[in-house]
């Protein structure tokens, strides 16, 4: 796979199900020119034999075999030369999320982050406009898929909305694995070290001079590298982990709120309630009442 530091990413986050439009094959055994329009859906492409030359205004692409595309809405499509045996899967879709490009410096920062777990979900697309994939076969199968099932006799279309969706996962979780793997700097694993350690001692009182210390850090100067690979201070990731581990002991535990806050290292229950609140909005005592099925069902 093979990527410009001047290419851009398209990041979206993913509460729902994109939404589905329509989708095909085409293949053309001839030649084949691409009409020239401008459509309000984004465009994904990706290429089974030879090349599609297609352009995006004033942008050139080459759309070759393996290779994923997403042209973007409310831009004028053309080809800029003939193709000739081409054949590719195309899919006409909205995204539900406002989408924006990012560039492949925070792209890189954010896939470092994903794959860390440092949010406190991952629900989030984020591919290079333009990806020769490393694993097509997965993509074809699930793009053969996707055109399968959207021409079934299904009762509800919701399905070609699912599949859409999975394939835009697995360009996301391509894109993430190839760039984890190929920047493993020192800098970066003693970073994934840090959260790792974190995670670890979340039972701990952990103060950011705590874990400064244990890396041999500035305090001032490891809070602004967290800050600057994460976008928020090395504090609120901490209170987040205990947070994150806070509901799962609420859930799965029939400990009182005190013993949970003493099991993470608070000293005072008041406190914990206060930043559990302030990052859930809701009490602890709310969060296991609002789950309490979930609880139950968990034994």
């Amino acid at each position: 796979m093979v990527f410009s530091q001047a290419m851009k990413f398209i990041k979206v986050a993913l509460n729902d199900t994109v939404s589905y439009v329509t989708s095909g094959k085409l293949v053309a055994p001839y030649s084949f020119v691409h009409p020239s329009r401008t459509i309000d859906t984004y465009l994904l492409f990706l290429g089974l034999k030879n090349t599609l030359y297609i352009q995006e205004d004033q942008d050139q692409y080459c759309l070759d075999k393996n290779t994923a595309l997403i042209m973007d809405p409310n831009k004028k499509q053309s080809s800029f030369k003939t193709s000739y045996d081409l054949s590719y899967y195309w899919c006409h879709f909205y995204f539900n999320n406002k989408a924006e490009y990012i560039e492949y410096d925070q792209a890189i920062q954010m896939y470092q982050m994903m794959k860390n777990n440092v949010f406190a979900d991952n629900n989030i697309i984020l591919i290079p406009k333009k990806i020769k994939l490393p694993y097509p076969e997965k993509v074809n199968i699930l793009f053969h898929q996707l055109i399968d099932y959207s021409y079934g006799s299904y009762y509800t279309k919701a399905i070609s909305n699912y599949f859409l969706t999975s394939i835009l996962i697995e360009l996301t979780h391509q894109s993430m694995n190839y760039f984890t793997s190929n920047i493993d700097t020192n800098a970066s694993y003693q970073f994934t070290e840090i959260i790792e350690w974190i995670k670890a001692n979340v039972d701990k009182p952990l103060s950011v001079s705590e874990v400064s210390s244990a890396f041999n850090y500035n305090p001032n100067y490891l809070s602004n590298l967290f800050k600057a690979k994460t976008g928020y201070s090395l504090i609120k990731f901490i209170n987040k982990t205990k947070v994150s581990k806070a509901k799962e002991l609420l859930l799965k535990t029939d400990k009182t709120i005190k013993e949970v806050a003493y099991d993470l290292g608070f000293s005072d229950d008041k406190y914990f309630m206060k930043v559990f609140k302030m990052y859930m909005n809701m009490t602890p005592s709310q969060f296991r009442n609002a789950h309490y099925n979930i609880h139950i069902n968990s034994k």
